[in-house]
């Protein structure tokens, strides 16, 4: 049997591999070894998941915090949802939730210290810059690859997409991003070549995401300045002013998000504004599920059949807004874990980088806590992207290692 050090190296490059193929897959060639194929993310989630078994045999104790157990229910509860609907089993959904408790439960086994914590951001950066070079050729050439929708003929306009299917997804994982290299710029952690590397790297993510004409993405980016700003430099007053903002935040954007379609019409005209005016159907139709079977959620990835978005021609069949998205697919139960779980984590993570346990809890708390604006640009951020479910991984993860450095 391998040693514990060496064991530990492949777990970490792994993961770093891992997080690379989650994030980039759908870009990567179709390279098959007989029948499999080599960048296929499942191929990756099975190595993960002999590395957890091996893990589960070999390492004797691990730490254990609320947030994991909550997560852990959360998932679990989605599944049971989909396992009892009378709507078909979605694979892919199914897929997505099942990988986020296997890729927590490798973290477990994997991090642990608060340097490994920080090897694992440094592949964010990596990936974040390959795919902001992808889109300076796409503003350059107009060419994109295939997995975006901006390759075809039908969607004109001088759009970047890189690695997605649409602008608004990559915009949202540059938004989701944006935080950490803003505190990696006003920490002055790094070198000055560093230094210069993430001040192009944020004006380009703004250049982009406004070109882009993603609007939440863009009150997301600019509220991240400010709210690193405010946090980094006005320390003291924050811990004074900060109690449970983060999960008041997300409890009055569920509350909103909910009520609001059903007590106010669509205030959006079709003809003018397009985009806006289907995003408040949506929700409408959404919210009407919720009040009627507020406890029988639809099952993952059954929003449209749900909601029967799929038989009005002009509605997509995606939802745009995650906190709906719960709300049908999962119950108001499995709705309120989640909230629960991130407005309390946010929390913590303000409560720890307060306290000097964990330099990166507060970029990572700022990228949770503006999830309620960032998440309603994309048709679909809990699977499409992926970005969402890495960080809040991480951010389980540093509060755990936070208080046990060298737990296992």
């Amino acid at each position: 049997m391998m040693n514990d050090r060496t064991f530990l190296t492949i777990k970490i490059y792994l993961l770093c591999i891992f997080i690379l193929i989650t994030i980039v897959h759908r870009a990567l060639p179709n390279v098959r070894i007989f029948s499999l194929s080599l960048f296929s993310i499942h191929v990756y989630f099975i190595a993960l998941v002999l590395v957890l078994v091996y893990s589960l045999i070999v390492v004797k104790k691990i730490a254990i915090n609320r947030y994991l157990v909550i997560l852990l229910l959360f998932v679990i509860f989605s599944i049971f949802q989909s396992v009892i609907s009378i709507y078909p089993i979605n694979d892919t959904y199914l897929f997505t939730f099942t990988s986020v408790s296997v890729l927590l439960a490798v973290f477990l086994y994997s991090i642990t210290s608060m340097d490994i914590v920080d090897k694992l951001i440094q592949i964010i950066f990596v990936v974040t810059c390959f795919i902001l070079l992808i889109s300076v050729l796409e503003f350059i050439t107009g060419f994109h690859l295939p997995v975006s929708r901006l390759s075809n003929d039908s969607y004109y306009g001088q759009f970047s997409s890189a690695i997605y299917y649409n602008r608004n997804n990559f915009s949202f994982v540059l938004s989701m991003v944006t935080p950490l290299v803003v505190y990696s710029i006003v920490s002055k952690n790094n070198t000055e070549f560093y230094d210069l590397i993430n001040m192009v790297m944020l004006l380009y993510i703004f250049f982009v995401i406004y070109h882009n004409e993603s609007r939440a993405a863009v009150v997301s980016y600019l509220l991240s300045i400010l709210i690193i700003f405010i946090m980094y430099y006005g320390e003291n007053y924050v811990k004074i002013l900060w109690m449970r903002f983060g999960l008041l935040i997300y409890l009055i954007s569920t509350i909103t998000y909910i009520l609001l379609p059903l007590v106010i019409e669509n205030p959006f005209d079709q003809d003018i504004n397009n985009s806006l005016h289907v995003r408040w159907e949506l929700m409408y139709r959404g919210a009407e599920y919720i009040y009627g079977n507020p406890l029988i959620g639809s099952g993952l990835g059954e929003f449209d059949r749900a909601t029967s978005t799929a038989t009005i021609g002009y509605l997509p069949t995606t939802p745009h807004n995650w906190i709906i998205q719960l709300g049908v697919e999962t119950g108001i139960l499995g709705l309120i874990l989640f909230v629960l779980l991130v407005g309390t984590l946010i929390d913590q993570l303000v409560i720890l980088y307060q306290e000097d346990k964990a330099d990166w809890a507060l970029p990572i708390s700022v990228s949770l806590l503006l999830f309620p604006i960032s998440g309603l640009g994309p048709s679909d951020v809990l699977v499409n992207t992926q970005i969402f479910w890495i960080i809040l991984n991480l951010a389980i993860i540093i509060t755990i290692v936070s208080k046990n450095p060298r737990w296992e």
